[in-house]
C-alpha cells in the first residue's frame, strides 16, 4: 500500500510490529511520523525506528561538506572511490548503481535531520511508546550487540548528562554507518487475542 505518513490508508491498531528504518529523518515533522506509524500498533505492539543522531552524525556532516566541495556530482568519482570501504553491504562496493545510489542518499540528499537520544524520548513517550533495546546500546561501557535481545532490554529515555555520554561515544563509534541508530519500543498495554499475526 502506497500512501503519505501522516495520512496512512491503514487501520489503527492493527499492526503487531512496525519497522521504520531511515525514514523519519528525512521528513518535515519526524515527531508527527512517528506519532502517526504508532497508531497502528495494537497495545503492546513493537516499533523499531532508525534515525541519524544527532552526534553521531557529525563526522558524517563534515565528510558532506567536504563533498559538497568537490563540484557537480558527475565530478566526484574520486570521493566515491574513498568512500567504497563505508558501504554497509559488500556487494554495493563493486555495483556502480549501488554506489551511486548509496552516494546522492549520504551526501546528496535534500532533506535530512538529526535527533538527540532525549528528544527521541519525549517523541516516544507522546506516543505511549515505552522504550526498549537500542543499537547501539546506549551504555558507555561493555555490552554485546549480538546477544541483544530487544523485547527484554527495558529501559528510560535517556536525557541530561548520561545521553550526552553516551552520544559524545557515538560521534566515534557511529562514524562508519554515518550516525544511523535504532531505538525500538513497545507501546503502552497488554497484546490481546495472541492470534499470531
Amino acid at each position: 500500500v502506497r500512501g503519505n505518513l501522516f495520512q496512512l490508508p491503514l487501520r489503527p491498531g492493527d499492526f503487531d510490529v512496525v519497522l521504520c528504518l531511515g525514514v523519519l529523518h528525512h521528513t518535515a515533522d519526524p515527531r508527527q511520523g512517528l506519532s502517526s506509524l504508532a497508531r497502528l500498533l495494537r497495545p503492546g505492539g513493537l516499533m523499531l525506528v532508525g534515525l541519524y543522531n544527532r552526534y553521531g552524525r557529525l563526522i558524517h556532516h563534515l565528510r558532506q561538506r567536504r563533498a559538497a566541495g568537490n563540484g557537480p556530482p558527475g565530478d566526484q568519482d574520486l570521493l566515491k572511490t574513498r568512500l567504497k570501504g563505508q558501504l554497509p553491504d559488500e556487494s554495493q562496493r563493486s555495483d556502480s548503481a549501488g554506489l551511486d545510489s548509496w552516494y546522492h542518499d549520504q551526501y546528496l540528499h535534500p532533506h535530512e535531520l538529526t535527533v538527540s537520544l532525549a528528544e527521541l524520548g519525549g517523541w516516544f513517550s507522546e506516543a505511549g511508546l515505552a522504550p526498549l533495546g537500542c543499537f547501539p546500546e546506549r551504555k558507555l561501557f561493555g555490552g554485546d550487540p549480538a546477544s541483544r535481545n530487544w523485547a527484554r532490554e527495558a529501559g528510560r529515555p535517556l536525557t541530561g548528562w548520561s545521553a550526552l555520554a553516551v552520544q559524545l561515544k557515538w560521534i566515534l563509534t557511529l562514524r562508519g554507518a554515518g550516525g544511523y541508530f535504532i531505538q525500538a519500543g513497545r507501546l503502552a498495554g497488554n497484546k490481546k487475542g495472541g492470534s499470531g499475526h
